[in-house]
């Protein structure tokens, strides 16, 4: 994540952990047993680190102990995604976006970092494909012929930003707007008409529908009658009537 910072887009990864070399280093990050934010000393190994999110920032509620990780996004993640999504670090964007990546990305990987079980108790199953799970199958096997570790050290920095990325552009091109969506009708729920509702739930707002559908029609009904009444007309001849009453008999036979 450092690497998307602007005074360090360009500098070199080392690793190591001789200390004459780390005493070098601009920042130092998971190593040297040190946590000095105005050094840039990231570390979380010594025993008197405590440090969580909500430590470190109280508007946060998160308290797992943080990793190395999860102190570099502690303190510089608003400003990687400020430069990532050219929006400024206070923006509601970049402020949603900061909480929910730590929620659903790197908080998982403080945990793991160190060691704290996901729920009280023995799991039902081993999880083996998590994001740490997956760099730590990178290393090389005991019996590879190969051992050399920088290699694959890059390749899983390589993985690790492009999940971090994609998970980025998921939440801001996906959550972000289905959020303003629900955000949006939830601030018109009271716009919307509504039937009241019964003792019956459902079953009773659909029947007070239907009462008021069948009045409205009986009222527009008569209404149309009076109209046609209204209007002139000659009067019916004799045997006009009378096929007039044998059709209201018939009429009346069918409904009887």
């Amino acid at each position: 994540m450092s690497t998307h910072l602007t005074p360090w887009q360009d500098a070199e990864v080392v690793r190591t952990r001789d200390p004459q070399r780390l005493a070098q280093c601009d920042v130092v990050v998971d190593v040297g047993a040190e946590y000095d934010p105005e050094r840039h000393r990231y570390d979380h190994h010594q025993r008197s680190f405590t440090q969580s999110m909500q430590s470190l920032r109280p508007d946060k509620p998160w308290t797992t102990k943080l990793s190395s990780a999860g102190l570099v996004y502690c303190h510089f993640g608003s400003q990687i995604l400020s430069g990532l999504l050219g929006q400024p670090e206070d923006s509601p964007v970049v402020t949603a976006l900061y909480d929910k990546l730590y929620e659903n990305f790197v908080e998982e990987i403080d945990a793991i970092d160190n060691g704290i079980a996901q729920a009280e108790g023995e799991p039902r199953y081993a999880l083996t494909t998590t994001l740490s799970a997956r760099v730590g199958h990178m290393n090389p096997r005991w019996n590879d012929p190969d051992q050399d570790t920088e290699v694959r050290f890059k390749r899983a920095m390589e993985l690790v930003g492009a999940e971090f990325m994609d998970r980025l552009d998921y939440y801001h091109r996906a959550w972000l707007p289905a959020r303003a969506l629900v955000e949006e009708a939830v601030r018109r729920r009271f716009e919307v008409p509504t039937l009241p509702v019964l003792g019956g739930g459902w079953l009773g707002a659909i029947l007070v529908y239907v009462g008021r559908y069948v009045r409205k029609s009986r009222a527009e009904t008569r209404l149309h009658l009076e109209y046609l009444r209204a209007l002139p007309c000659e009067p019916a001849s004799p045997e006009e009537e009378e096929e007039e009453e044998e059709e209201e008999e018939e009429t009346r036979s069918t409904i009887l």
